[in-house]
């Protein structure tokens, strides 16, 4: 009886084990390349940046700024289209953060 049982478990724990593959293969989410819309979350960038402000030629774009200190860093050809900024965050007094594609959160 007992091994009935074991052999029981083993095959409900293999099919649910190939369920769990079957839907990571088909949908992305779990073991393959996952897709943006279920794996990337936009982090704060005001805990990335400490000391070095050398953001030229950086790629921010779908950057959360919110709360960031900018204001000593170098954005020339800074990539900023879709990158999220609040009222805290400080940009460059000669820097139109509009201009270059950033949105504001208010």
């Amino acid at each position: 009886m007992a091994n009935y049982m074991k052999s029981k478990v083993q095959q409900a724990v293999s099919f649910l084990l190939i369920l769990v593959i079957a839907f990571s293969a088909f949908s992305g989410v779990l073991f393959l390349n996952p897709s943006q819309s279920y794996a990337f979350e936009p982090k704060p960038f005001c805990r990335a940046i400490k000391g070095d402000k050398n953001l030229v030629n950086a790629d921010l774009s779908v950057v959360n700024l919110s709360g960031a200190k900018l204001v000593g860093a170098t954005l020339f050809d800074s990539r900023l289209d879709g990158a999220v900024a609040n009222s805290y965050t400080q940009f460059p007094r000669s820097f139109n953060a509009e201009r270059a594609g950033v949105i504001f959160d208010y």
